[in-house]
């Protein structure tokens, strides 16, 4: 019986074929994030390496009872200009973005997984590795791996999964890391 139920999965799989949808990810300020005093030196965002290794747009897919991909969900934009762009909307939400390219301190990294699935349930994972320099001396003032691994029940896999339902969880999963990375006391010490 099970193996009937598998060869229908695949029939339909197969005639309904896979889309792709192109989505974007963007940072909602959480009620933890808090403005800092303007003495506070201000961050510029420089560049935050894609090393996923699974093209600069992948991001994740709705999939079939029996594994295989029925939607697609590709970034807009690059992997690395989403992040960057999480990381200075949180950074310009707490009053700490600098305004030009004058920033005393540079915050950079490596995106080393940003994804999400869904099967029988969603899921989002998200491991980014935070740095901070200082821009005058080049002094490494912070370094550490920030993650974030959401899921959720009652995904509907298949041609009735919803591409909006698994990109809102790894919105919220981007938004956990940033947030966390951000409001860390090492961070926040180093600043």
């Amino acid at each position: 019986m099970q193996s009937l139920l598998a060869a229908g999965i695949a029939v339909v799989s197969l005639a309904l074929g896979c889309s792709t949808t192109s989505v974007d990810l963007r940072y909602a300020a959480g009620p933890q994030g808090s403005a800092i005093s303007a003495a506070v030196p201000r961050v510029v965002v420089g560049e935050l390496r894609d090393a996923r290794g699974t093209g600069d747009r992948r991001l994740g897919a709705i999939r079939s009872g029996v594994g295989n991909p029925m939607k697609r969900l590709v970034l807009e934009k690059p992997a690395a200009e989403v992040v960057a762009q999480a990381f200075a909307d949180a950074l310009r939400e707490r009053g700490l973005l600098a305004s030009d390219r004058g920033g005393a301190i540079e915050l950079t990294g490596m995106i080393e997984k940003l994804d999400c699935n869904q099967f029988s349930y969603r899921e989002a994972h998200v491991i980014i590795r935070v740095q901070l320099t200082e821009v005058s001396s080049g002094r490494a003032l912070f370094d550490e791996v920030f993650r974030s691994e959401l899921v959720e029940r009652g995904g509907v896999g298949g041609p009735f999964g919803s591409t909006e339902g698994l990109r809102a969880i790894a919105e919220r999963a981007l938004r956990e890391v940033v947030d966390a990375a951000i409001d860390h006391p090492l961070f926040r010490g180093a600043l």
